[in-house]
């Protein structure tokens, strides 16, 4: 008999830091987009035509999370890159964790940092605040 599965957007938590994202707070379709920077493994062919594959040891991933320009979190997000920004060693290295409690996939980076702060735009319609993070650490767990 087939299995019926639910997934439910609100039950994705995101957090950095001590800042918890509100899931009314996402802003479309796709709220939050996690991609790895690198490949895991690099190829090479010799002029033999043996293949060696090169693990690349890159862990990092791009982390884009969309919220609605009415968001409390953007604040306090905007807060934290501005903190990094001025302080002289930096001070906006946190945890980022992304979390399907609806289903089973948990991204866990304990260092990532906002690189981007959102382009902003105004006019009829609730626009998008886009913040780019990139974590240095990515752990995924799925099962």
């Amino acid at each position: 008999m087939a299995e019926l599965r639910l997934y439910n957007s609100d039950q994705v938590l995101i957090s950095f830091g001590n800042v918890t994202v509100d899931p009314g707070a996402y802003h479309d379709a796709d709220f939050i987009t996690l991609e790895p920077v690198s490949d895991r493994f690099n190829s090479f062919v010799g002029a033999g035509g043996e293949v060696v594959h090169s693990r690349t040891n890159d862990n990092r991933f791009i982390v884009t999370l969309r919220l609605h320009q009415a968001s409390p979190t953007n604040a306090l997000l905007s807060a934290i890159a501005e903190l990094d920004r001025i302080s002289p060693n930096g001070a906006g290295v946190f945890p980022l964790t992304v979390n399907d409690t609806s289903g089973s996939a948990l991204y866990f980076g304990e260092k990532a940092r906002i690189m981007k702060s959102p382009a902003v735009s105004f006019g009829t319609e609730v626009s998008v605040r886009e913040w780019i993070f990139e974590v240095a650490d990515m752990r995924i767990t799925l099962s």
